[in-house]
């Protein structure tokens, strides 16, 4: 047992020299594919903005595709009428030269209202109404010199329901007047497709203040809502990124971010209308986002799991195999040990392991607590030898070995000293009890004793007996104690168990006494 304690460490670092590399290979592959797919998923995620990115470009082309649309309209409409005057009621004929294409229009549902415009501000509307435009700002507005300009698009105009609209106005150069004609912000609903992603995405018309205009999709901002205030967007990093958002709002730069709405998390898209400081808001939800980038990764997930899964059984089979090599090779070393420490002919450990378990259990474990040494001496065992013959005598030690074996704890020391001379090691003797009863015990094994197969003979033996630590702290010590007790039970007839007593240091021992 206490050998294989100190086997330990060297053990563990014959295990550590394989395993520290092997788990070293593991653990760069491991982060070199973590690695991999974080960079994956960043091109995933910039693949997926890309895609929103474009078709949020895609939105603001069919805008401003519509908004040219009606700036057509509106100019052939004013080239028809450069010449023209008009003033009061006209009649019916003047009234549809002036104002029929116009009505058409509204009819059509392509613009909400139009106007006809002098250069002093009177206009006709498509009811054939006269009315004064002066005073309103989105008339105010317009250049006095509108140079070559096609057409005009006019600011935001809020409207009486809560609505937002905006003019696109083309002039009548004879006349200094203008066509005019009013769309409303809700035009903008038309134009995204709501299956583009999933049926959670928003899309909105914003202003550049960040005033959303008109708006498409479950749950989306209402008009007049400020998406960039407090019934807005929460952008992640706080108002640091919203003072960056805002910064681009104002100079017509487009963007992305991840925010929280009402809603949920989202990730917003924003990119300006090149007609005017308008922008196109995309709202994707970021589950939407998140799956999105896990489709673009998922080849290269399924590739990471089977390597990771083929490297853990890799593992786990080069750990079986040097846990198995190791067990196998203890084995036949603890084999080739034990035939090392083992006496050949009793099966007890032979002299020199039967010292060096004893010394490293009284170093070790056994240093604090009381134990029993025995000293056995085969009775006239020369006699033996020299009687029956040294077969006889051989077979005696043997039987000897092999009851003695089975006589004591698998914990306790026995071996074969040499000769005809056994050892017994007893731990953990407590009490003087246990003591006692254990010398009676191995008194009665000798009286009960008989080898040979045929003739059964009864041998005996001198037994000696020290205590530790009392009689001695070491080997040395408790043997030479226990060699002096069996030195008394030859003396005092053989056959016999004698406890060492300080007292026979002072006594000789007989030249004859020792002889087999």
């Amino acid at each position: 047992m206490d050998n294989k304690k100190k086997n330990v460490p060297s053990e563990a670092i014959d295990m550590l020299q394989w395993i520290l590399p092997t788990a070293l290979l593991f653990l760069y592959i491991v982060i070199t594919l973590y690695t991999v797919q974080a960079s994956m998923r960043k091109n995933g995620e910039k693949l997926t903005e890309e895609k929103l990115t474009s078709y949020g470009q895609t939105v603001t082309e069919k805008m401003n595709t519509k908004v040219s649309e009606v700036g057509a309209v509106a100019r052939t409409i004013a080239a028809t009428l450069e010449g023209e005057t008009f003033s009061g009621r006209a009649d019916a004929e003047t009234v549809e030269k002036y104002i029929g294409n116009i009505s058409r229009l509204t009819e059509a549902g392509v613009v909400t209202e139009g106007y006809v415009i002098d250069g002093a501000g009177h206009a006709i509307d498509q009811h054939g109404d006269m009315l004064n435009l002066e005073g309103q700002e989105w008339y105010e507005n317009l250049p006095e010199d509108s140079g070559h300009a096609g057409y005009i698009v006019s600011d935001i105009v809020p409207g009486e329901d809560g609505g937002y609209s905006f003019y696109i106005a083309s002039p009548i150069h004879s006349t200094n007047g203008w066509v005019a004609l009013n769309v409303t912000a809700d035009f903008f609903r038309s134009i995204p497709s709501t299956t583009q992603y999933d049926a959670k995405t928003q899309y909105l018309f914003v202003a550049s203040d960040g005033t959303v205009l008109s708006s498409v999709g479950p749950s989306a901002f209402e008009s007049g809502t400020d998406l960039l205030g407090s019934e807005g967007v929460r952008p992640d990093g706080g108002q640091d990124v919203m003072d960056r958002v805002k910064s681009n709002f104002a100079n017509k730069r487009s963007g992305n971010l991840k925010c929280n709405t009402e809603t949920g998390e989202k990730c917003m898209i924003y990119m300006p209308v090149k007609q005017k400081d308008w922008y196109v808001v995309i709202l994707a939800t970021w589950s939407y986002v998140q799956k999105d980038i896990d489709n673009y990764c998922k080849p290269l997930t399924r590739v990471i799991v089977r390597l990771l899964v083929a490297l853990a059984i890799f593992l786990i089979l080069i750990t079986s195999m040097n846990v198995i090599g190791k067990a196998v090779y203890n084995k036949r070393r603890k084999d080739l040990q034990d035939k090392a420490e083992t006496d050949l002919l009793t099966g007890l450990l032979n002299k020199i392991s039967t010292e060096n378990h004893i010394k490293n259990y009284l170093e070790n474990e056994g240093k604090d607590v009381q134990g029993m040494f025995f000293l056995l001496d085969i009775d006239n065992f020369k006699k033996i030898n020299d009687t029956m013959g040294h077969a006889f005598g051989d077979e005696v030690l043997s039987t000897l070995g092999q009851d003695l074996s089975t006589e004591f704890r698998a914990t306790d020391i026995v071996g074969r000293l040499g000769g005809d001379e056994f050892a017994v090691f007893l731990k953990d003797i407590r009490t003087d009890e246990i003591r006692d009863r254990e010398a009676a015990r191995v008194l009665d094994f000798f009286r009960n004793f008989k080898a040979g197969e045929y003739v059964k003979y009864s041998a005996t033996a001198s037994i000696g007996v020290s205590m530790y630590p009392k009689d001695g702290s070491s080997f040395e010590e408790l043997y030479k104690a226990a060699d002096q007790a069996v030195y008394q039970s030859k003396r005092h007839g053989k056959n016999r168990l004698t406890f060492y007593d300080r007292k026979f240091q002072d006594e000789a021992p007989d030249e004859d006494a020792g002889k087999r």
